[in-house]
């Protein structure tokens, strides 16, 4: 099942908050366990960002997300929820 069908699923249905993160002209290259290039480009549109690009937002993305939810971090929330340039964020509310 690829992330789409689950967020369509779960929304309205979940107890918990989530969130559909999608990084614009990202791809799998630089998402790999070891961040490792392997010179696929064969599904990268022609804006890709950059392997230092993908994981800067990606880090930055993970690092406020943990900071908002396990820490606290009300400051950090703005990012968690609505992203920032590039980076596009759907979040889905817990169901009442």
């Amino acid at each position: 099942m690829n992330r789409r069908t689950f967020a369509k699923n779960a929304a309205g249905r979940n107890k918990v908050p989530f969130y559909e993160v999608d990084l614009a002209g990202a791809n799998h290259n630089f998402f790999n366990s070891e961040w490792a290039y392997d010179n696929d480009t064969s599904c990268a549109p022609e804006n890709t960002w950059s392997q230092l690009q993908q994981q800067s937002a990606a880090s930055r993305y993970i690092v406020s997300f943990f900071r908002f939810h396990m820490l606290g971090d009300t400051s950090a929330g703005d990012v968690v929820v609505n992203g920032f340039s590039g980076v596009r964020v759907t979040a889905h509310q817990p169901a009442s």
